[in-house]
């Protein structure tokens, strides 16, 4: 029926779901059950997806539609029975037909990059964990061709499926008018947008810094208690996540090269891709754009953190991640407390250097996973609506100078 619960019922669904996906995601592509733990966990403490499965928008389903096709890859990349990779491209095309469906850019870009790996990994040998090992052979093309073929035409299928009910109805009699929902869209897009930029939009260079979210429902559209709070829902993310995986894709981008791992060579990919796309876009863009690149970097934190717990990881790398947590001590603690935890964290992590070197990457594995729970606690209410004071809000308000970086 026509009410909030319908609206917000199938996003929460799959807003549950990705968090299941996103561990066995994690779990698959890194051979680590901690580092799809803290994938999935990542999801779950990051305020612009739980903001995002609560209200009626859609980027929660392309995301989920797109985790599986993430999943379907890495489980046929992994697989030597062809009866399973064969299932596994079933689900693929499966997946990636109803994320067209559910809003035709962006998912572009996920079959691109999912098909092209795809496509690698039958051009060489079986992927492994740490690097591509070549069997020497001719490059099967016609078995590419027949996997283009059946994810291709599996995703076409189910992308003009979904819109069977407006046929069904009467709304569209045929391709014709579909094809004139596209032309009206597109000019929408490439014409209504221009001009004055929105109070909220953001280029796409700083979403990874999340200088400007967005706000959904203004504080005058609620009922103001006697106390002077008032409720206010943002489209905000968690920032020790945000910059722990902005640091992670600029980590696992040399790691990459340096080790010949294609699995993280796909993350940095995906994240290049994602952001790419939208430079040559002149319309006004928003923060949420982000979501399917900041997916990817919460997956590239989860792998550095999973090797920092396992003392995998240098010293240097450490020291990078603990640098992209400290802005949140400054802003959240202000700048002579927030100086003073950072200094008390860089004596803990040279205590620990000198008296038991190998905690020192578990300590800022921790570091990270308490700091993400509090920070999520902290922002909650403004992910949920619940009322805040003025001062209250103001203080969750970390960036207020004019212009880009402002978060009122």
């Amino acid at each position: 029926g026509d009410n909030s619960l319908s609206w917000r019922l199938a996003n929460a669904s799959l807003g549950t779901a990705i968090v299941a996906i996103t561990y066995l995601l994690g779990r698959r592509m890194f051979n680590s059950r901690l580092a799809g733990a803290m994938a999935a966990g990542f999801i779950l403490c990051d305020g612009l997806f739980l903001v995002d499965s609560r209200l009626a928008l859609w980027e929660i389903f392309y995301l989920t539609f797109a985790s599986i096709a993430y999943l379907m890859l890495f489980r046929f990349a992994q697989s030597v029975d062809p009866f399973s990779r064969r299932r596994s491209l079933v689900g693929m095309g499966l997946a990636l037909g109803l994320a067209l469906g559910s809003k035709l850019g962006i998912p572009v870009v996920t079959s691109m990059l999912t098909l092209g790996a795809t496509m690698f990994v039958v051009a060489v040998s079986p992927l492994t964990g740490d690097s591509v090992v070549n069997d020497r052979r001719a490059i099967p093309y016609r078995e590419m061709l027949s996997i283009m073929a059946l994810v291709g035409g599996l995703s076409a299928l189910v992308y003009l499926a979904v819109f069977m009910p407006i046929y069904w109805f009467g709304w569209w009699h045929g391709i014709g008018d579909q094809i004139v929902y596209y032309q009206a869209e597109y000019r929408n897009q490439t014409q209504a947008f221009h001009g004055n930029p929105h109070h909220y939009s953001s280029p796409w260079w700083s979403w990874p810094l999340m200088l400007r979210p967005i706000r959904y429902y203004m504080p005058q559209e609620f009922i103001v208690s006697a106390t002077g709070a008032f409720p206010s829902i943002r489209g905000i993310g968690n920032p020790i996540l945000w910059w722990g995986a902005l640091m992670s894709m600029l980590l696992i981008a040399r790691q990459s090269v340096t080790r010949k791992n294609v699995v993280l060579a796909f993350l940095v990919a995906g994240y290049l891709l994602y952001l790419a796309m939208w430079i040559p876009i002149r319309r006004f863009q928003f923060i949420y754009y982000y979501m399917p690149a900041l997916y990817l970097g919460f997956l590239a934190l989860a792998a550095m953190l999973a090797e920092c717990w396992e003392g995998a990881t240098r010293k240097w790398e450490e020291g990078a991640l603990l640098i992209a947590a400290s802005p949140a001590l400054i802003l959240g603690l202000g700048t002579l407390i927030g100086a003073i935890a950072i200094a008390a964290v860089a004596i803990a992590y040279a205590a620990l250097l000198r008296i038991r070197e190998k905690n020192t990457g578990p300590m800022v594995c921790v570091l990270y996973l308490g700091g993400a729970l509090v920070l999520f606690v902290y922002f909650l209410p403004l992910l949920i609506g619940l009322p805040l004071t003025p001062e209250q809000f103001n203080a969750r308000m970390w960036l207020r100078g004019p212009g880009l970086p402002n978060w009122r």
